[in-house]
């Protein structure tokens, strides 16, 4: 599931690049995708606080507008 991770050296900053570009195009979709992404990347490096932060935002977001098949896996994480 966290095999990407060791690809990545365990670098968040590619992630909150692509968080802030969702957030400055108003891509809500990719925000809810990002979110889950450092909800797994947290989890990884085993910062449970954050990891927990970032599913909850996606959760809720993913509610907001709709996306079932998002909150599921929010909810799996």
């Amino acid at each position: 599931m966290f095999e990407w991770f060791i690809i990545a050296k365990f670098n968040v900053w590619p992630f909150y690049k692509a968080l802030q570009l969702k957030v400055s195009i108003e891509n809500l979709q990719g925000l809810v995708i990002s979110h889950i992404h450092l909800s797994q990347y947290y989890l990884a490096v085993r910062d449970t606080v954050k990891a927990k932060t970032n599913t909850e935002n996606a959760f809720d977001l993913a509610n907001k507008i709709y996306l079932k098949r998002d909150v599921l896996e929010a909810i799996l994480l």
